[in-house]
Parts: C-alpha cells; structure tokens; sequence
C-alpha cells in the first residue's frame, strides 16, 4: 500500500506516525490503521500497482463508512497532538489556528510523552532503516453484520 500525497510533513514525526500513536493510545479502532489492519486502505492508501476496479475496494469503502466519525476523531486529536508535541519543543506548527479546542484537552501528557519517545526512535532511524510498531489485533475495525433483507426479517417476525 502506499499514499500519493500524505499530508503534513516533519521530519521528527510524520503526520501519519502520528495517527498510530493516537488511535493505539486512544483505541479509536476505525480510524486510519484499524482499518488498515482489518484489510481496508483507510480511504487514502492505494493498493500497488493501484487498480481501478479493485475487488478489495467494495469492503474497504464499507470499512471507510462505518468509521467516518472514528476517523474524524483521529483526524482532530492528530492534529491537536501535532500542535501540542511542536508547543512543548518550542516550535509553531504551521496549522495549530485550526485545531478543535475540544480536542486540545484530550491530549494527555502521558500521550505527548508516547509521541515524544517514538519521534526520537523514528529521528534516529538511518535511511533503509525500521521502525515497527505493534497495532492489537483487537483494535482493528470490524463490519458490522448485514441486515438481511427486508422480507426476509418480515418472515422472521412473522413465525417469531
């Protein structure tokens, strides 16, 4: 999988190292890598070689509409931390004007110390080198069953 145009960029900590550390740390499952991990692409990764008509891409936009809110909550508490984690170095981030309020008060200092610790690993890393971090096969996102089709539940009540 890969990204063609991910947004933000530091060299310390990449926007999407981010979003790893805030939905492990916060469990936000249907976010951007539970639903990597449950076999989506998180509406913003494309498979290699990209294919328009991917059979994957039916599962993974029903991963995508199940976990809009999840996926917007990861989006503000990102950026809420990104502002928080340059504040604490001394730095301006460029977008901190538009961070939610409302999010800037869930970022705990237990998480900026997480993002502090893993940005000094990933600096750290020498170009080709690794950096793997665990995401809990329990945080992926999951489907929700599908409702079977509306005469068939007519039958089921009936008969119930």
């Amino acid at each position: 999988m890969h990204m063609p145009h991910g947004p933000g960029f530091d060299p310390w900590l990449p926007h999407d190292l981010v979003h790893f550390v805030v939905e492990r740390h916060c469990g936000i499952a249907g976010g951007v890598f539970g639903q990597l991990a449950a076999g989506g692409d998180a509406g913003t990764f494309f498979t290699i070689p990209h294919r328009r008509r991917d059979p994957a891409r039916r599962r993974s936009e029903r991963l995508g509409t199940l976990g809009r809110e999840e996926m917007a909550r990861s989006e503000r508490l990102a950026a809420a931390c990104m502002a928080a984690w340059h504040a604490r170095r001394g730095r301006s981030w460029a977008f901190a004007e538009s961070v939610d309020p409302g999010a800037r008060e869930a970022v705990s200092g237990e998480l900026l110390s997480e993002l502090e610790r893993i940005s000094e690993r990933w600096h750290g890393l020498q170009v080709g080198g690794t950096l793997t971090l665990e995401w809990a096969e329990h945080r992926k996102a999951r489907l929700r069953p599908a409702q079977p089709p509306r005469a068939q539940r007519a039958r089921s009540r009936r008969r119930a």
